[in-house]
């Protein structure tokens, strides 16, 4: 058996590598998903909070099961730097394992604005929200986040329910056209300024940012790096760390067993994330690193 931080290690090495085993191999994904579901529970409570999960999933839901928790360092990160009665956006809230604890620290006098343009996600993100009474204080925006407002078209994996990609997408996934939205329009027309973003695109990470503008002042942002999937989504990992520190945020890498935090600069954390590995930025304001 895997210990929980081997586990998160060797899922953050080598589950890029077999996204392209999963990604195509239609009949031994049909039966590995069987087997998945088969043995997975299709809902979990973590910290005191219920979640309805999709069972057969091979991305979120085996890491909840296997390791007992989902990225427990970066949430948290987030909820150190969270303030009652805060403003959180989750870009890529798929089931709601950062948005509710996010809900249940801003507390009544909070907001929370959940993004998930994939029904399936969204329904059961919605289900969460519910059955926790969360409702009041998270709002489900059923939208995908970029740098222009439109629509799109997001490519649905058929394994991996947390990798679903505007950008960048293998072929043959299922389709669905969604609405996008911008940040800065989206949080200007609804008054509010950001305290913490969260980012999970798959590799449309600059594009989001893009969509945010630099807001004074700048928000704390969590934010998955996976430079292969940035690249397929048609941008530089290292152009997009760059900017982010020419617009003032300053860069540290979370480790997901302590939540402890490695600050580096861009040359840092391209030498420690390899192309084919991903791993959560912390990103805020150069004065408050």
């Amino acid at each position: 058996m895997f210990s929980k931080r081997r586990f998160r290690s060797f899922r953050q090495t080598f589950a890029p590598l077999l996204r392209p085993v999963l990604e195509h191999g239609g009949p031994f994904r049909f039966v590995a998903a069987k087997v998945l579901a088969s043995r997975q529970p299709d809902s979990v409570e973590v910290d005191g909070l219920r979640f309805d999960v999709h069972g057969g999933d091979f991305g979120v839901t085996l890491e909840l099961i296997a390791a007992g928790a989902y990225e427990p360092g970066s949430q948290q990160v987030m909820l150190d730097r969270l303030p009652q009665g805060g403003c959180f956006v989750d870009v890529g809230a798929h089931v709601g394992l950062f948005t509710l604890p996010a809900a249940r620290k801003v507390g009544p006098s909070g907001r929370v604005f959940a993004f998930e343009p994939n029904p399936e996600n969204r329904a059961l993100l919605e289900a969460n929200i519910a059955q926790n009474g969360m409702g009041d204080i998270v709002e489900v925006v059923p939208c995908a986040v970029g740098d222009a407002a439109g629509t799109a078209v997001l490519h649905c994996s058929a394994w991996n329910t947390g990798d679903h990609r505007l950008l960048g997408a293998p072929r043959g996934r299922r389709v669905v056209e969604v609405e996008v939205v911008r940040l800065d329009e989206f949080l200007g027309a609804c008054g509010c300024r950001a305290d913490m973003i969260k980012i999970d695109v798959q590799g449309a990470e600059a594009r989001v940012i893009a969509g945010l503008g630099v807001p004074d002042p700048l928000p704390a942002m969590l934010m998955e790096y996976s430079p292969s999937m940035v690249v397929d989504a048609g941008d530089d990992p290292e152009v997009l760390l760059q900017g982010l520190v020419e617009c003032g945020w300053a860069l540290s890498m979370v480790d997901e067993d302590s939540g402890a935090l490695a600050p580096g600069s861009v040359a840092d954390v391209v030498k420690q994330c390899p192309h084919h590995a991903y791993v959560n930025l912390l990103v805020e304001g150069a004065s408050d690193a």
